[in-house]
C-alpha cells in the first residue's frame, strides 16, 4: 500500500459525524461472489479489552489516500466523493468502538483511505512483451508482473509459482487475475505524525470483491460491514468469505502467509 499521505492541515476534513447504516439482519445482500481481507498490526498495536468483552474507544481521523484509477469508465466507483466513503466507513468504524475525534491533541490514528480497481490481468486483452531474443513472453512477462502488483495491492502474498494462492481450491489466483474493487485502510499514529513528523504504521486492512456482476457503491457498506472486525486486528492470512443473506460472520480462513509492505 502506498506510504503517501495527505497534507497536515486537511486532517480534520472527517471529524463531522457520519451515519451508514450496514446490512441488516434478513437484508439480501447486493455483492456477489468473494469477499477477500488481508488485516495486519503492526509496532506492537494491539486494543485494549473492556471487562464486557468490548474494546475501549479509540479515537480516529480519516485521510484521504486517494483513487486507484484504472482505463475504465464505471459510475459506481467515479461518482464517489471521498467524504461519501468516510461517511459509510465510520458506520463500521463506530460498530468497533473507533470514534471519530474532536481535537486534535487527543485523537489517537490517523486512517488514510484508499479505494480503486485492480487491472486484472485476465479482463483486458493477452498481455505480451516481447524480449530481446525475440521470444514472447506469456508467463511471468506482463501479466505475471501485473498479477502480483494487484496481490499486493489486495494484501496477499502471491511472489512465484509456488505461491498456494495458486493451488487454492477458491482459486484465488483467478481472483487475482480479475478485476476487483478493493479499500485499503492504514492507520498510522496521529500524535508521533502530528507532533514528530513520523510516519508510525499501527494496522492496515485491506478488502476487496470482483468488479463483475457488482457495483462499488451498493457493495461498500456490506463489505466494510463484514471487514471491519478485522480493523485494528491481525487476520493471520487471507480471509475469504462469500456473505449470506442475513449473515455477517467470519469467513474461511486461507494461510497464505503475510505481505510487509506497507
Amino acid at each position: 500500500m502506498s506510504a503517501r499521505l495527505p497534507h497536515l492541515s486537511v486532517l480534520a476534513l472527517a471529524l463531522a459525524s457520519a451515519v451508514a447504516a450496514p446490512l441488516r439482519a434478513g437484508e439480501k445482500p447486493l455483492t456477489r461472489g468473494y469477499t477477500i481481507v488481508s488485516a495486519h498490526a503492526y509496532a506492537g498495536y494491539t486494543r485494549t479489552q473492556l471487562a464486557d468483552g468490548s474494546y475501549a474507544p479509540e479515537s480516529y481521523a480519516f485521510g484521504n489516500g486517494g483513487q486507484w484509477d484504472i482505463a475504465m469508465v464505471d459510475k459506481s466507483i467515479d461518482s464517489l466523493s471521498f467524504s461519501s466513503i468516510a461517511r459509510t466507513l465510520s458506520a463500521s468504524l463506530s460498530a468497533q468502538n473507533f470514534v471519530q475525534a474532536r481535537d486534535p491533541a487527543a485523537t489517537k490514528l490517523l486512517i488514510v483511505v484508499y479505494w480503486g480497481t485492480t487491472s486484472g490481468s485476465a479482463e483486458g486483452p493477452g498481455m505480451r512483451t516481447q524480449v530481446a531474443t525475440g521470444s514472447v513472453v506469456t508467463n511471468g512477462g506482463i501479466s505475471g508482473l501485473n498479477d502480483i502488483r494487484n496481490a499486493r495491492m489486495l494484501g496477499i502474498n502471491f511472489q512465484d509459482d509456488r505461491s498456494p494462492a495458486r493451488y487454492d481450491p477458491l482459486s484465488l489466483r483467478d481472483e487475482i487475475e480479475a478485476n476487483r474493487y478493493f479499500v485499503g485502510l492504514v492507520a498510522y499514529d496521529f500524535q508521533e505524525l502530528w507532533r514528530h513528523k513520523v510516519r508510525k504504521v499501527l494496522w492496515v486492512t485491506r478488502y476487496s470483491i470482483r468488479e463483475h456482476r457488482n457495483a462499488f457503491n451498493d457493495s461498500l457498506p456490506e463489505m466494510t460491514s463484514y471487514a471491519s472486525q478485522f480493523f485494528g486486528q491481525e487476520s493471520r492470512g487471507v480471509i475469504v468469505k462469500k456473505l449470506q443473506e442475513g449473515h455477517v460472520g467470519f469467513g474461511l480462513l486461507r494461510s497464505l502467509g503475510t505481505e510487509d509492505s506497507k
